[in-house]
């Protein structure tokens, strides 16, 4: 079994989730990794058996909020969705 954790990863999930009337906003993705990446990563994981593998800062330190205050980070986590939409 691999555990990934990857962080931020731009998909569609992003646009459907929070489009409006006029469509999806606009995003700074500078810190999101594509969806290609990380599915690259992830295999690449599974291939060699890891049995961990955390991609980024944001991912480590949110596996450790997670296990103690998984309230919190579901709220830093649509924080920082929203802080990555720019506004006109």
């Amino acid at each position: 079994m691999t555990v990934i954790c990857p962080g931020f990863v731009l998909t569609e999930l992003h646009e459907r989730a929070v489009s409006t009337a006029s469509g999806p906003p606009k995003r700074k993705t500078e810190n999101f990794m594509s969806a290609e990446e990380c599915a690259r990563i992830c295999a690449h994981s599974i291939a060699i058996r890891e049995n961990y593998h955390i991609m980024t800062w944001a991912a480590w330190a949110g596996s450790f909020v997670a296990a103690l205050f998984p309230d919190l980070l579901d709220q830093v986590v649509a924080r920082y969705s929203e802080a990555s939409v720019v506004r006109e």
